[in-house]
């Protein structure tokens, strides 16, 4: 389906590219939930599964690399838990592109069953240099600085739901 679509549009910018995206090159396995495509992930999280598939992975620098290291303006990440690991797998690229702006889901349930501490992740995107935002359905981008993180990610835990970040170098 996506590459009928970029087909569609005719953009000559998007790649669909059959892989996961993760810290390393290589190959890992993508356990499938039975809820619907859109949870898949590199963890296990308490989920009804459906099975898992061996996954090629590669790192977000290869790829940027690989590429003849185009301008980047903006990533969106979505990976289920697996949010530290593409952060990890794309620091060539973010030291040599403070232009480029980072959306990256929260989701803390999902960072802990990783066992990311959802507090360590929002600290390692401040140690990137990035200035953090919250986008909110209905207040818009709320800079985190204005928010308790930590009543955050336990509002965000009780009500088992993710928000976005979005992340701009200083």
């Amino acid at each position: 389906m996506l590459v009928q679509n970029i087909e569609l549009i005719r953009y000559g910018n998007i790649f669909a590219v059959n892989s996961a995206i993760g810290d390393k090159v290589g190959s890992l396995t993508l356990f499938q939930t039975a809820l619907d495509s859109g949870r898949h992930s590199i963890y296990q999280h308490d989920l009804p599964e459906s099975g898992n598939v061996e996954v090629n992975v590669s790192t977000i620098d290869a790829f940027w690399v690989a590429k003849d290291q185009p301008k980047i303006d903006l990533i969106k990440v979505d990976v289920e838990g697996a949010e530290r690991d593409v952060l990890r797998g794309m620091t060539t690229l973010l030291g040599k592109s403070p232009s480029t702006k980072l959306i990256m889901e929260f989701t803390p349930a999902l960072l802990q069953s990783a066992k990311v501490p959802p507090s360590d992740m929002i600290q390692e995107l401040i140690s990137y240099g990035y200035n953090l935002s919250s986008i909110d359905e209905k207040q818009g981008v709320i800079p985190i600085e204005q928010l308790n993180v930590q009543d955050l990610v336990t509002e965000l835990l009780r009500e088992d739901r993710s928000i976005n970040l979005y992340c701009v170098k200083a």
